[in-house]
């Protein structure tokens, strides 16, 4: 694994000692930060190893606050799955996955 995109949905939120773990083992990490004025997240066709979605503070993905880019999150995280990559969700992140 070289790879791992991370979708950070606040600017509190981001993999913490997971980064020295990370790191330790020569796996390159890249933050999309869509909740940001020019924030993506991943387009598809982009090449990754893994998807790590975080957490959303006020976000949700069933109700008054979903977060924005809830359905390309969706879909980007199925089309990772189909193609046998690892996805780690961390609260609305999990949401997603599920």
């Amino acid at each position: 694994m070289n790879l791992l995109h991370v979708i950070q949905h606040t600017s509190a939120d981001y993999l913490g000692l997971m980064e020295d773990h990370l790191e330790g083992r020569r796996i390159r990490f890249r933050y999309f930060r869509p909740f940001t004025e020019q924030g993506s997240i991943p387009q598809p066709g982009e090449t990754c190893d893994g998807l790590v979605l975080l957490g959303g503070g006020p976000w949700g993905s069933a109700g008054d606050r979903d977060v924005p880019t809830l359905k390309e999150e969706i879909t980007l995280t199925r089309g990772l799955l189909d193609q046998g990559k690892p996805v780690l969700g961390i609260g609305l992140g999990a949401q997603i996955l599920a």
